[in-house]
């Protein structure tokens, strides 16, 4: 195995929420403009400060493995009232990749997602329970042949910009969204979206399906609502910073990509008057700016929280829990149930890649326990096996004692075998990962190394930037495989992963992957009208993955972040992110 780099105004009041499915009505609560602009009314944000510098420790932080089992901390019983915290000041996040983009109708990258999740939002989204609710809409109505979805707005919601959203920025969100984004084969079945009035929209499907509320909800590739006059005839990744508008608690001010991203507190923010719970519900900025600096080196991320350089840090490494538990203002803390269920990329393109034998081999060869002490140190607690596409925890878990038999399969007689009716000679495969995530680069260092030990493959490891490595995916030649992993797409997305399998799905996740037998299933999982019609489909398309290998699954990790002790109301979930509601003591 070898390896190389790769340089490679005004304001009213919101309406009421009315949760509608079918013929059902269910009112919620009302609540009046003044109280909660009130509340807002903050001083005006101070100028940006230098990008901070953590100072980098001598040497990596001490690899001490926990001696029990991590404990993963769960949201706080109560959510967080209006009104409860402590307005001011800068909130300093550490992230361990620079976004390739801000556009995230087009980018499915988390470090876009992370920065949009406060900026941006969506029609409906999620509760801590994963059940979908309104955000952007006073609730939605179905028809009752299950093809109409019709969802009124909420009134009074400004832009960042001032200007109050209608229907007619939702419908041209839409339109540019279908153009730009990731996860097509998640609207096949969309007919047609119109504005009924100023301020209701209706959705119109193909057939029924009970899928698409799912694929509204989704930030990665997401259906942001962003003004009209803004984003009309803007193509992916063509919007700047003066066009990234939303309607979320901050507004984005200020970007330098691979450095750091400022937000500023939106002022004329309204928040919903329930307490906030996932991705809705009410959102108060305490902070008058969250700056997200892009920190690719692990070590600076662990001594910049231990230092106070950073408020908030992600993707620590599993060996530096014990450290961080005794030291003095930090708090570290677990993220389950899934923090990454990683994948190898193969280029479908390749001859060998794209050659299911080839595939097949790798697959029956691989030992998923040695990937996983490879990414967390020897820290087996944060990691865990399982062959379902869906965690234990997710509705959408699939039991099949075929995919048991056929994940971690070890079996190296059958991989030899395997390999030798792929044709394989020798040829060098290349092997694509990065450095801004450790368990990207330590993936496919374990993966390439039993490759060629176990089989005899010719890898070469191939280190680019993590923006470099993205735009990789729609190139046909010059690799074989690359890395990434899926989050929520693993807990309460299941539409979002096996749309990347539909030829549909154009360039990115695809990896160019076309199988009309895939298509098929995955047309059918649209279409299910019921939750158990999901679910079988489900289980169809796991058992063609274990046949196809479309993406080849490897372990699941638990992440481990932290915090400032000083920083209140960071709610872990699997969307640590949501730094609204949160503030500093």
């Amino acid at each position: 195995m070898t390896e190389k780099g790769h340089d490679g105004a005004f304001t009213n009041t919101p309406q009421g929420i009315h949760m509608t499915r079918r013929k059902f009505l269910v009112a919620a609560s009302t609540v009046t403009a003044s109280g909660l602009l009130a509340a807002c009314a903050q001083p005006t944000p101070t100028a940006v400060p230098p990008a901070p510098t953590a100072a980098k420790p001598a040497a990596a932080p001490t690899a001490v493995p926990p001696t029990a089992a991590p404990v993963a901390v769960q949201p706080t019983a109560a959510p967080v009232a209006a009104g409860a915290g402590k307005y001011g000041g800068v909130f300093k996040a550490a992230i361990s990749a620079a976004p390739p983009m801000l556009d995230g109708m087009a980018s499915s990258s988390l470090a876009t997602i992370q920065i949009q999740s406060g900026t941006m939002e969506t029609l409906i989204n999620l509760k801590e329970d994963y059940s979908h609710a309104p955000l952007l809409t006073t609730g939605w109505d179905i028809s009752a042949d299950g093809t109409t979805y019709t969802f009124p707005l909420r009134q009074g919601v400004l832009f960042h910009n001032g200007k109050e959203m209608t229907a007619d920025d939702v419908v041209a969100s839409t339109k540019r969204f279908l153009e730009v984004t990731t996860r097509a084969a998640q609207f096949a079945l969309l007919d047609s979206y119109t504005a009924a009035d100023k301020y209701t929209v209706v959705f119109k499907l193909k057939k029924p399906s009970a899928a698409f509320l799912d694929a509204l909800v989704s930030f990665a590739s997401g259906l942001y609502i962003m003004p009209k006059e803004i984003i009309e005839g803007k193509k992916a990744n063509e919007l700047t910073v003066a066009d990234m508008i939303g309607t979320g608690p901050y507004k984005l001010v200020e970007a330098k990509l691979g450095d750091y991203v400022r937000t500023v507190r939106f002022d004329k923010f309204v928040p919903l008057p329930e307490p906030g719970s996932g991705m809705v519900g009410g959102k108060i900025p305490y902070f008058d700016e969250i700056i997200w600096y892009s920190v690719p080196e692990a070590a600076t991320r662990v001594a910049g929280i231990e230092t106070g350089t950073y408020d908030w840090v992600e993707a620590l490494p599993a060996t530096a829990y014990d450290e961080l538990k005794a030291s003095a203002g930090v708090t570290p803390y677990v993220s389950k149930p899934c923090d990454w269920m990683i994948y190898l990329f193969p280029n479908h393109a390749d001859k060998f890649a794209g050659n299911v034998k080839f595939r097949q081999a790798i697959a029956a060869m691989l030992d998923m326990d040695e990937i996983g002490m490879a990414v967390t140190g020897g820290v087996k607690e944060f990691y865990t096996l399982d062959a379902s596409l869906w965690v234990p925890e997710s509705t959408w878990h699939v039991e099949d004692e075929t995919a048991k038999k056929l994940y971690n399969e070890k079996n190296l007689d059958k991989a030899k075998q395997l390999l030798k009716e792929s044709g394989y000679a020798g040829e060098q495969i290349n092997m694509s990962t990065n450095k801004s995530y450790d368990w990207m680069y330590k993936t496919v260092l374990s993966a390439a190394d039993q490759m060629q030990k176990k089989l005899g493959i010719n890898t070469n490891v191939v280190v680019m930037d993590w923006a470099a490595q993205q735009k990789q995916w729609d190139e046909t030649a010059g690799w074989q495989f690359s890395i990434s992993g899926v989050r929520g797409q693993a807990i309460a997305a299941p539409g979002d992963l096996v749309g990347y399998w539909s030829s549909k799905t154009k360039g990115g996740l695809n990896l160019h992957y076309n199988n009309p037998a895939m298509d098929k299933l995955v047309e059918e999982e649209q279409a299910a009208a019921t939750t158990e019609q999901r679910k079988a489909a489900y289980a169809k398309i796991q058992a063609l993955y274990y046949t196809e290998f479309p993406w080849m699954k490897t372990i699941t990790t638990y992440g481990l972040e932290a915090h400032r002790s000083n920083i209140v109301g960071i709610r872990p979930w699997y969307r640590s992110f949501r730094f609204w509601n949160v503030w500093r003591s």
